[in-house]
């Protein structure tokens, strides 16, 4: 879907479990954006397809004929769930195929349309979302689920290191980001002008809160341990000796200060979801 340069086939197993600790927030989402009338629902850039799972569930809570469809730029990221859900259809597509090449890989024109984190790895934003309106239905409604605040997992102090750790941890991963986008054509205002530009009215922004208090355990656990591993290694270019150190002693199972040893981890973040309307006529 864009030049940023990410390996995403080779990132499937965490697109999975990032879906999966987000279950939650994709069916609350789901429930609030499904209308009885919505005959074809869309997770665009839906990697492992936690959003289309989630519209499937809700759809058969409702007892309703909506089709759903999942697509990404790469087939890898949702194969497992394409083979556990044959109801869904998954395709491949790109911001950079034409509107029509997209509603063929849809099955029509979409009622909803929604894609979290996928619109801000696009070569061009403004396009992204002006190409996502033009396969919406009219009347149909396109949620981006883009923004919100940073998210924490750890204390200010780990007792290791120096405070703050995470913070230039997020500093050098907003650096490597900035390096692999560079060629790339962000826009110059927020999200809700990017669907106002876009052709789109009734435009809101919706808040969802993230929170699970500490201890985390089981799975969120794993997938927070995953998460920061996936950082360091992205970020390690940009990153202070003495920082990287001390990350590669967290994420250490043998290691004493292992983050997986401690009580004190948490889940918190808001999601910002952005929602517009494509006007009848």
């Amino acid at each position: 879907m864009s030049n940023d340069g990410f390996d995403w086939a080779a990132e499937a197993g965490n697109l999975a479990a990032a879906a999966q600790s987000d279950t939650d927030f994709y069916a609350i989402m789901a429930d609030e954006l499904l209308r009885d009338t919505d005959r074809l629902v869309v997770d665009f850039g839906c990697g492992a397809g936690g959003m289309a799972i989630a519209l499937h569930d809700a759809i058969a809570r409702r007892d309703q004929s909506t089709k759903v469809s999942g697509l990404d730029a790469h087939a890898e990221v949702f194969a497992a769930s394409a083979e556990a859900h044959p109801d869904i259809s998954f395709a491949t597509a790109t911001f950079e195929d034409s509107p029509e090449q997209i509603r063929q890989s849809m099955g029509g024109s979409p009622d909803l349309l929604w894609a979290r984190g996928a619109v801000h790895h696009a070569d061009d934003e403004q396009a992204a979302l002006n190409t996502l309106a033009a396969v919406l239905a009219p009347g149909g409604v396109m949620a981006i689920a883009e923004g919100g605040t940073t998210v924490g997992h750890l204390p200010s102090y780990l007792g290791v290191g120096e405070p703050g750790i995470h913070h230039r941890l997020a500093a050098a991963m907003h650096e490597n980001y900035r390096r692999r986008m560079a060629n790339v054509s962000p826009m110059p205002y927020g999200w809700p002008i990017g669907l106002r530009t876009a052709g789109l009215t009734q435009i809101r922004t919706r808040n969802v809160l993230f929170d699970k208090p500490a201890p985390l355990e089981g799975a969120d656990l794993d997938h927070m341990l995953k998460s920061y591993a996936k950082q360091v290694e992205w970020a390690e270019e940009f990153m202070e000796p003495a920082d990287l150190a001390v990350w590669k002693r967290l994420l250490d199972p043998e290691d004493e200060v292992w983050l997986g040893h401690r009580e004190d981890l948490y889940y918190l973040a808001a999601a910002s979801i952005h929602i517009g309307v494509k006007p009848e006529s």
